[in-house]
């Protein structure tokens, strides 16, 4: 399972000096709750661009669940880390799961990743999620392969410690370079009104 986390782009709105200390600061957390998830790989960042795998190169045959567990984290790291603009960082986070292509590349600085559409998928899921809105909002956006990988023990966790609910959104909708895919979300029990990104 792939997961893709990004926020709203504001980075030519502010000093390259703060949009750095800003992002910085956010690596440095989404880092260190990395350690309480030894099964997840981290992949690459870029500027607004946080990429992590579960059950690639090391079987992890429950890495949906634990790819959920890392974005509900992260969520909930990202509001204790304000924008250069003062306001808390309002994630996106969308999730795929199915076969991915991996292997190290490159020469100079040469590095694991993962390719296919599988990861493309993660990143539209990213692109049309609502972002979080609130300290006591969650919201991830995931595919149905994603959403058929929690076992009925996960979700009862997650709606009894945390309150969140697995359903679908809506009736599908148009995702750029896939078609019409219906799409699931885990959010509140009392969803926050609509605010999806471009497909």
């Amino acid at each position: 399972t792939v997961l893709f986390e990004d926020y709203r782009d504001i980075s030519f709105a502010y000093p390259a000096v703060e949009v750095i200390a800003w992002i910085n600061s956010l690596f440095h957390v989404y880092d260190a709750s990395l350690l309480s998830f030894p099964k997840v790989r981290k992949l690459e960042t870029c500027q607004n661009l946080y990429l992590c795998v579960a059950g690639c190169p090391d079987e992890c045959c429950d890495h949906s669940a634990t790819i959920v567990m890392l974005a509900i984290e992260l969520i909930r790291q990202s509001w204790h880390i304000p924008r250069p603009d003062g306001r808390p960082t309002a994630l996106r986070v969308g999730l795929s799961t199915g076969s991915v292509c991996a292997g190290v590349v490159g020469a100079v600085c040469p590095r694991f990743s993962i390719f296919g559409d599988t990861v493309n998928t993660a990143s539209r899921m990213a692109s049309t999620a609502r972002p979080v809105v609130s300290r006591d909002d969650i919201f991830i956006h995931m595919t149905e392969a994603a959403a058929a990988g929690l076992q009925e023990e996960t979700l009862e966790r997650l709606r009894g410690v945390y309150n969140l609910v697995l359903g679908p959104v809506g009736c599908g909708m148009e995702i750029k370079g896939k078609g019409h895919m219906q799409t699931f979300s885990l959010e509140p029990v009392t969803p926050h009104p609509c605010d999806f990104g471009d497909a």
